[in-house]
């Protein structure tokens, strides 16, 4: 341990007896001499591991159980999380929307998800969508638990499909985003940055479905591992 070693002032008398144990096994050195030199090399390690010690007291290891929620700390494979806009687009919008994630939902089962989530899936209309409670209560636990995250952004707009974007690149989460309009200036080189990542931009809801067909399940950055 090395910041025992370098705290504890005990430490200089039990670093001097081991290697007089060393030393007794050996038969090398006079005690005397091993005692000094014991005492020298010490200090001088002590020296050497100032700097790493100091570099310690300043980190924290990533670990993905650090991240919220905790309890989650497995993967499971071939699935994936669709993450739209809801609240902040038209009802209008949103019911185009959520009559193409229906077809979705059954083209991405067809290319080899086993499991395929989305919060838009159950919710018809709107006007039905609670936010802040779903998304606290279900959307993270599923997010960290997925394989893969797909992403539909069809115009610049403040939506908590932003945060799951965010949220996946931190995870590292295979991810593919479909954006219509644009996307917010951090995310703009994404896909040729972020070697889990990729960007597509798309005109119609028929375009994505082309792309997602045409390359497969291997569309994710990677492919899936078996």
């Amino acid at each position: 341990n090395l910041h025992t070693l370098y705290y504890t002032p005990n430490d200089s008398n039990k670093f001097i007896k081991m290697m007089e144990n060393v030393n007794a096994c050996l038969n090398l050195l006079p005690i005397p001499l091993v005692q000094s030199t014991a005492k020298v090399g010490y200090e001088q390690l002590k020296k050497d591991l100032k700097p790493i010690i100091n570099y310690l007291e300043n980190t924290l290891t990533i670990n993905e159980k650090n991240t919220y929620p905790p309890n989650i700390s497995f993967v499971r494979k071939r699935t994936v999380y669709v993450s739209v806009p809801m609240a902040s687009i038209s009802e209008e919008e949103y019911s185009e929307l959520h009559k193409y994630l229906m077809g979705l939902k059954t083209l991405l089962k067809k290319i080899g998800f086993k499991g395929i989530y989305s919060s838009a899936f159950e919710i018809n209309r709107r006007e039905e969508f609670d936010g802040k409670t779903k998304a606290m209560e279900d959307n993270f636990k599923t997010l960290k638990e997925v394989d893969c995250i797909l992403v539909i952004y069809p115009k610049i707009s403040p939506s908590s499909s932003l945060v799951d974007i965010g949220y996946g690149i931190a995870l590292c989460k295979k991810m593919v985003i479909f954006y219509k309009e644009g996307l917010p200036y951090m995310l703009e080189e994404a896909g040729q940055y972020i070697n889990h990542v990729r960007t597509y931009s798309y005109n119609d809801y028929k375009e994505i479905s082309k792309i997602i067909e045409s390359n497969g399940i291997n569309l994710f950055r990677g492919g899936i591992d078996e």
